[in-house]
């Protein structure tokens, strides 16, 4: 008897979701991601957020197996800033010493306190990034849509409220690190806007493709960073368009023949190799 090995689809609105951008959709989500991750044992289980559709959601923590499809009309819109805006905890530092925050590490007598890249704030006071998971496998994010981040009111309370624009008080759209076999854009691409820092960081990540991706930021929004990566090896980024108020492109890295230290920053990682950036315009 054949075997259907056909992806399983899971649609947000069969959730709960109301994609109405006032009601929290972040539980219907959730429970689509688990429907679907691993669903299928030679594919990936198919999140659907159909259009049209805002759909207000919380930060979310994606599992292996799983692609998220925001169709072209629909924009998954981050939780604005705010009291209720979930920070990471203890509970999400890992055992190497990392937070699922690229660059900013714990010390390493293990008191949660980031030291390194120019971050000094407890760990559980750093907002989580909006689309996000730790050595994951097989995920992806397409679709045609939209990724808002809502970034005005978090740059105004950095400016106007702390008199500074540290970046680690800000979250970042998609991150994503030690990822491998992951993929953004795609063939119907994706729309990256607002971001209150950086739009992605995708540190150590093994197999990663970038493809028909746009980034819009403000340009006098800096820390806005187009795509970021350091470490990991075989990594792809073509037929893309960026504009913000940072770097387009971040390769950051260090000798691929000398281990990281305990509580290296993103310029210490190791790098494996082949990396390549084509038709990519920066503005």
């Amino acid at each position: 008897m054949p075997v259907d090995v056909s992806p399983k689809i899971c649609d947000v609105t069969a959730h709960g979701a109301r994609g109405d951008n006032f009601t929290d959709d972040t539980a219907a989500f959730v429970a689509a991601i688990a429907a679907c991750s691993g669903a299928a044992p030679t594919g990936r289980g198919v999140v659907i957020a159909p259009a049209p559709g805002r759909y207000l959601l919380k930060p979310l923590e994606l599992k292996d197996n799983v692609e998220i499809q925001i169709l072209a009309g629909a924009t998954l819109v981050l939780w604005p800033y705010g009291a209720s805006y979930p920070n990471y905890t203890a509970a999400h530092v890992r055992p190497g010493g990392e937070i699922p925050e690229a660059g900013c590490f714990d010390n390493p007598a293990r008191s949660f306190a980031c030291v390194s890249s120019g971050c000094r704030q407890n760990a559980t006071q750093i907002p989580m990034s909006f689309l996000w998971g730790e050595n994951v496998s097989n995920v992806a994010i397409g679709g045609g849509g939209t990724i808002d981040g809502q970034g005005l009111a978090w740059w105004l309370h950095s400016w106007w409220k702390r008199h500074d624009l540290n970046m680690y008080w800000r979250p970042k759209l998609l991150e994503f690190p030690g990822a491998t076999d992951l993929t953004l854009g795609g063939p119907k691409g994706l729309v990256l806007i607002n971001s209150p820092m950086w739009n992605t960081a995708l540190h150590r990540n093994t197999r990663l493709t970038v493809t028909n991706v746009t980034v819009h930021s403000p340009s006098e929004w800096i820390n806005t960073d187009g795509i970021n990566f350091a470490g990991g090896h075989d990594q792809s980024i073509a037929d893309s368009h960026i504009s913000n108020g940072d770097d387009c492109v971040s390769v950051v890295c260090g000798d691929a023949t000398v281990p990281a230290p305990v509580g290296a920053g993103a310029g210490q990682i190791p790098f494996g190799g082949n990396v390549a950036v084509r038709n990519l315009t920066c503005s």
